[in-house]
């Protein structure tokens, strides 16, 4: 088990702001006045706030850390996250006992394509006569998925970052006069100059070439029987798991499909991962001082390739791929209901999962790289993790209200596959759920703007809302359509009136540089603020909102464009 260490959270409080606490003193002609209670317990509501900070923040570091590898389904990473949302609600004092006396709601969904046994999936080298010798899998190398399943063997061809270019302003063919017809490649990740901003290659950009389906591409097209890929000195750096450089486990490899997945409609050939110590001792089979860093180095300068056969080499090998199913959990709490309500439900969710390293999720194209996911949604679990601690200090009161029940979903990022289990096999009936409340990427608020969907789901959500927010001197915009990309559509489907509470997209939506550095606790802690009174209100209002079918699909882009185009008209 890997040790985490974190830094102070305090470290990221910016100057403390007064919060004053919404009670409602009043109520609509049509509604019950309800007893709301008072978050400020302290007579400092500053020192609440910075301590409210303090925990968000803590929070979010913790599940957006490298650690987690980016909470991938069928990850160490995502398995220690619920581990730790379980065990907050259990220290809460909520109900946790919901699934054969578990938070856990366990389910199975289609897993990642892997590995069959290791005898089918093998790496022998040999030069000249000596002795062969065997790779080990998932040490020395790894199949990818964005290739096929096969065997092969031929010669090492070594083509550098196994780039064609032949446009108007770029040529350069590592392929250029030389033969790999019925060989295997070897190929550098990435792309030369990739830290020159003047680099022909799209400057500090990654280019079309850098990607590994372009690579594969190209050496098909050339013919090879086979491909090879190794990390380049960059993507070398960032790979270590362990201080020990020389540990043979040290390098990092990526998983199986974090390249991509072959298209099966297309010709493909093997294609695998090789640590970069593997082949650097294959080179110096060709001349002592020659290595991977070197040849680097070399076409860095001078931008001409350095493609060459490795004489008297012959690889051999084996593919064999298959597709798997994995099992994840939603993680769920609550607190119950009283009096004439108790049967009712209110969920309040937000989904846990990240896109792991990259690969299909990731709008970083041929980037293996952590995606920690800190708004993506570390934000809205830190969130949702906060609310249920408010919610917890009321548990025992005796008003008459309505069950609370706290949903950390899974699986969304492959498409709401959490939520909808959830709908499909729900704890408590969806037909007596009143509403739901989703929490995804709230951690980017800009210029207090905070973006809510749904609010056409209900004729109650506008109103409520506004007296959610009075006294925050936020900047919200409404948006009435309640079907969108995220956990909340599901309920939505079923007739559940929906609010999805959002703080914008970004250019680091996911992608490697969705940081916990980049995280404005401040703004969860006004969200938080809101849906502890919002939830208050759903649960105590004797009559359940309406549900109203409202058409059309949230346009996320639309609202935060014209949300900026109002901020620069000011």
């Amino acid at each position: 088990m890997l040790t985490m260490t974190y830094t102070n959270p305090q470290s990221i409080l910016v100057a403390t702001l007064f919060i004053g606490w919404l009670t409602f003193s009043g109520s609509l002609e049509a509604e019950t006045p309800i007893k709301i209670p008072d978050l400020q317990s302290t007579t400092d509501g500053s020192s609440e706030q910075r301590l409210a900070q303090a925990r968000i923040a803590s929070d979010v570091e913790f599940l957006s850390a490298d650690e987690m590898r980016g909470r991938g389904p069928g990850t160490g990473g995502l398995d220690r996250a619920a581990d730790f949302i379980a065990q907050r609600w259990k220290d809460l004092s909520l109900n946790t006992e919901l699934f054969d006396g578990s938070p856990f709601q366990n389910f199975t969904i289609p897993g990642s394509i892997e590995a069959s046994k290791p005898d089918k999936n093998r790496l022998r080298w040999r030069f000249g006569e000596s002795e062969a010798s065997d790779l080990t899998l998932d040490r020395d190398f790894r199949p990818l998925s964005l290739g096929s399943s096969g065997s092969f063997s031929g010669p090492l061809v070594f083509v550098g970052y196994g780039i064609s270019a032949n446009e108007k302003n770029l040529h350069y063919d590592e392929y250029a006069g030389i033969d790999v017809r019925g060989k295997v490649v070897i190929v550098l990740r990435k792309e030369p100059r990739q830290s020159d901003p003047d680099s022909p290659f799209d400057g500090t950009q990654s280019s079309r070439h850098a990607l590994f389906a372009t690579k594969l591409s190209t050496a098909i097209r050339y013919g090879a029987s086979a491909i090879i890929f190794v990390n380049d000195a960059l993507s070398f750096e960032k790979s270590y798991v362990s201080q020990d450089r020389d540990a043979e486990e040290a390098e990092l490899l990526p998983g199986i499909e974090d390249a991509g997945k072959s298209n099966t409609a297309k010709v493909s050939i093997p294609t695998l991962f090789v640590t970069r110590r593997v082949v650097d001792g294959w080179l110096h089979r060709v001349r002592a001082d020659i290595s991977l860093t070197g040849i680097e180095h070399e076409i860095d300068i001078d931008l001409k390739p350095r493609s060459f056969e490795i004489d008297h080499s012959m690889l051999s090998g084996e593919v064999l791929l298959e597709k798997s199913t994995m099992r994840v959990k939603n993680v769920i709490a609550s607190i119950d209901g009283r009096g004439g309500l108790a049967n009712e439900t209110v969920v309040i969710g937000a989904h846990y999962d990240h896109v792991g390293m990259g690969g299909p999720g990731s709008l970083a194209p041929g980037t293996i790289e952590i995606h920690n996911g800190a708004d993506d949604n570390a934000s809205g679990t830190a969130a949702l993790l906060e609310i249920a601690r408010l919610f917890s200090a009321q548990r025992n009161d005796s008003d008459t209200r309505r069950r609370l029940l706290f949903i950390a979903f899974t699986g969304e990022e492959r498409g709401l596959l959490g939520s909808r289990h959830y709908v499909a096999h729900p704890r408590f009936a969806i037909e007596s759920t009143i509403a739901m409340v989703n929490l995804d990427m709230v951690g980017r608020m800009r210029d207090r703007q905070l973006i809510v969907f749904g609010i056409g789901s209900s004729s109650r959500f506008d109103s409520f809302i506004d007296q959610a927010s009075q006294g925050l001197n936020l900047n919200i915009r409404k948006q009435k359509e309640a079907l969108g990309p995220s956990d909340h559509q599901p309920f939505f489907e079923l007739r559940v009136p929906v609010l999805h509470l959002f703080t914008g997209l970004h250019s680091d939506y996911h992608r490697p540089s969705d940081d916990f550095e980049k995280i404005n606790s401040e703004g969860i802690v006004h969200i938080t603020d809101i849906v502890y009174q919002l939830g208050s209100r759903l649960t105590k209002q004797p009559e359940r909102p309406d549900y109203i079918k409202v058409k059309g699909r949230a346009n996320i882009r639309l609202e935060l464009e014209q949300a900026n185009r109002d901020i620069q008209s000011k």
